[in-house]
């Protein structure tokens, strides 16, 4: 095969990749090292600052550039409705009412180019869902964090089951338990 078929062959590979990224955006990867959370549902729920049951609402992507490198950090914020508190903060709306939770992650257009960026190990919310999330206030971002990342956090199914969002000891002890079970473990 001459250097001129090779070239052709990959300026066709090249031309196929543009016209397939658009539509399907490669994720690229954001690592963060959480600190280990409690073994225990009480001690994290302990540990945490809030602790909520929320509905996701909506999802809105917003990129800024980073001061140095100038390329966009892209966040994901999150709009929830307070569905019930289990542990309190004076920063937290009433219940009903509604809360924003930003996360690492979410996307941007870059030279027509959708590029997507997402924490490795924690899966993005789902809107329309209901989560308990135990949560810690960030005073630097004047915002609420998941606590101790995917750990933090459990989808609870419309079929009434919990569905840990995390594979650590903590949260697959909380798989498939029932919903109330695990609220009334919480203090519900």
């Amino acid at each position: 095969m001459t250097l001129e078929q090779r070239l052709s062959g990959f300026r066709a590979l090249c031309v196929l990749a543009l016209l397939w990224l658009p539509q399907n955006p490669a994720i690229l990867p954001i690592f963060v090292d959480y600190d280990a959370a409690p073994p225990t549902l009480s001690e994290l729920s302990a540990a945490s600052d809030a602790v909520v049951v929320v509905r996701v609402e909506a999802i809105r992507f917003e990129s800024v550039p980073d001061s140095i490198s100038r390329r966009p950090t892209d966040v994901t914020k999150y709009t929830l409705r307070l569905l019930d508190v289990l542990k309190s903060h004076p920063k937290l709306s009433p219940i009903g009412g509604i809360m924003e939770l930003p996360r690492k992650g979410g996307q941007h257009v870059e030279n027509g180019i959708v590029i997507r960026s997402a924490v490795r190990g924690f899966e993005d919310f789902v809107a329309n869902h209901d989560y308990v999330l135990f949560l810690s206030w960030n005073s630097r971002t004047s915002s609420f964090d998941v606590a101790y990342g995917p750990t933090g956090a459990y989808e609870l199914q419309a079929s009434g089951g919990v569905r840990a969002l995390a594979q650590t000891p903590i949260a697959l002890r909380q798989q498939g338990k029932l919903r109330d079970a695990f609220l009334l473990e919480l203090g519900r």
